[in-house]
């Protein structure tokens, strides 16, 4: 798949290189191979200095070595087992060998420490480098968008997916276990509708509809797209980890409905990207005032779209494989909705 060049400022090991068998299944259905992380970086001889870690309240607490268990019960329909916090496991060793193993019987408890993913989304574990709890994240980062802009280090936390972060070495992968938490929690999966909710703001968009996940313009739309899609670059490729995250945790319709707003916003309507590419070179007069219209018609230039698409809706089992490939998954479990859409 080709791939447009990347700036050096740019964040994220684009997905895509690892191939992926096909699987059957429907292609628009609310639908993982990947580079270990070497324990021997993983690991500090002071652990407690490693995470902060807050098992007690949802206030941020100061280091801590907290014997204490803490459970976390599911909703009722869930089939995922209590979770305790086994104070005798080492928290700063996470291997690929926890993503390989099969999901935990309905009365097994999981060790929440090698899940640290959803440690952060339960407000348990501060985001890192210079990162904070998800609360306060979701609280006081919400409308400083020079924050969100400057820092490098909150969007692999906020987003995590199934393949690594290229910039940020102190986040960590998603892993099979941890995704379905993510979609079979209501806690965390309301606390992700707010991340979503969060990075939307940052690029002058909000959220409609929680149920459908259809967007429009807020009110600083156009000084927002102009700052974020037109003069930063890098939120180019900080939407392709947004997007593959969304299909994976339970918001594949979140997805879809993204991008279907932005490639109106770019090429004027639904379907625009593969009405452009027909189009007759050198382009009419008439079409190309009708583009230029359009607020995001300068990326165009950038050709991003293309990247984007993949993530949306798929009619094709070229296009469904294209998914997988980009989402790092083939198992159709992966895409399956969150608990928010199911009751």
């Amino acid at each position: 798949m080709s791939k447009r060049e990347l700036s050096h400022n740019e964040e994220e090991k684009l997905p895509g290189n690892n191939p992926v068998k096909k699987v059957k299944g429907s292609p628009n259905q609310d639908l993982s191979n990947n580079n270990s992380l070497s324990p021997s970086k993983q690991r500090h001889t002071q652990t407690t200095n490693f995470f902060r870690i807050n098992s007690v309240s949802n206030k941020p607490s100061q280091d801590t070595d907290d014997e204490s268990e803490t459970t976390i019960t599911t909703e009722k329909h869930s089939k995922i087992p209590e979770i305790v916090l086994d104070s005798d496991s080492d928290v700063s060793y996470y291997s690929q060998d926890e993503e390989n193993e099969a999901p935990p019987a309905s009365n097994q408890k999981i060790n929440l420490k090698k899940m640290p993913n959803v440690m952060f989304y339960l407000n348990m574990l501060s985001s890192q480098p210079q990162g904070d709890f998800i609360e306060n994240i979701h609280k006081y980062w919400k409308n400083d968008y020079k924050k969100l802009e400057i820092h490098h280090g909150y969007v692999q936390w906020l987003f995590p997916n199934f393949y690594s972060a290229g910039f940020n070495k102190d986040a960590f992968r998603l892993n099979a276990n941890e995704a379905r938490l993510f979609r079979e929690n209501k806690e965390i999966a309301e606390r992700l509708v707010k991340s979503y909710e969060l990075i939307l703001g940052f690029f002058g968009v909000k959220l409609a509809n929680k149920k459908t996940g259809q967007l429009q313009r807020a009110h600083n739309f156009e000084e927002r797209y102009r700052t974020t899609m037109l003069l930063n670059t890098q939120n180019h490729v900080r939407v392709r980890r947004i997007l593959a995250h969304l299909n994976v945790v339970g918001l594949r319709r979140y997805a879809i409905q993204f991008v279907k707003f932005f490639e109106t916003e770019i090429y004027g309507e639904e379907g625009g990207y593969q009405i452009h590419k027909e189009q007759a070179k050198p382009l009419k007069s008439d079409y190309l005032l009708r583009l230029r219209s359009n607020p995001l018609f300068p990326l165009i230039k950038y050709d991003v779209f293309k990247d984007w698409r993949v993530y949306g809706e798929v009619n094709t089992p070229e296009e469904v494989e294209l998914l997988h490939q980009n989402c790092y998954t083939n198992d159709e479990k992966d895409f399956e909705a969150s608990i928010l859409f199911k009751y």
